[in-house]
């Protein structure tokens, strides 16, 4: 996104994946164990909400309270993930590709499920394919993004540009 300049995240903010919001308080409380800054980015869903208050109350009390959810920056989808941040065609075109051998068509019902992810995983279920590997279309999407920065689509550019600033700010004392 800087290459658009537009605002990106700091240099010397690292994203740090938890490997799910259940990892979420033992990886937190290392870094700041050993005097890490930290703020963490979650989906906007039940179960990230859930582990975000935990977060805030027992390990980030008072001015450390850095604690955003995804959802929180997408009027379309409050309870969004990160998948949620790219249009569903764009998101469905990452998971064909990831999954080439498989027909990616959703069935009316699963078109009216909230959330990308929750669709795809629908699509799974009733195709018996396994289980759905979101990892997969992620790689997708950051190839095309490093590949191709100038054709991220608005409404991604739009929420990330945010969620940076957002950050930014949460660090700008550091």
């Amino acid at each position: 996104m800087a290459a658009q300049s537009l605002p990106a995240l700091r240099a010397d903010v690292i994203l740090l994946p938890s490997a799910g919001v259940s990892k979420l308080l033992p990886l937190a409380s290392m870094l700041l164990g050993h005097d890490v800054e930290i703020a963490a980015l979650l989906d906007g869903d039940e179960p990230a909400r859930k582990e975000g208050k935990k977060l805030v109350e027992k390990l980030l009390a008072g001015q450390d309270r850095k604690c955003l959810f995804i959802g929180d920056f997408m009027s379309h989808a409050p309870k969004g993930e990160l998948e949620d941040v790219f249009p569903e065609a764009d998101y469905l075109s990452a998971v064909q590709e990831s999954y080439p051998a498989m027909k990616i068509a959703l069935s009316p019902a699963e078109q009216a499920i909230p959330g990308n992810v929750n669709k795809v995983q629908a699509l799974f279920v009733r195709n018996k394919w396994g289980d759905f590997e979101k990892w997969r279309p992620a790689q997708v999407l950051r190839d095309r993004i490093l590949a191709a920065p100038a054709k991220v689509p608005a409404q991604v550019v739009t929420v990330m540009t945010t969620i940076f600033q957002k950050l930014n700010a949460l660090f700008a004392t550091a």
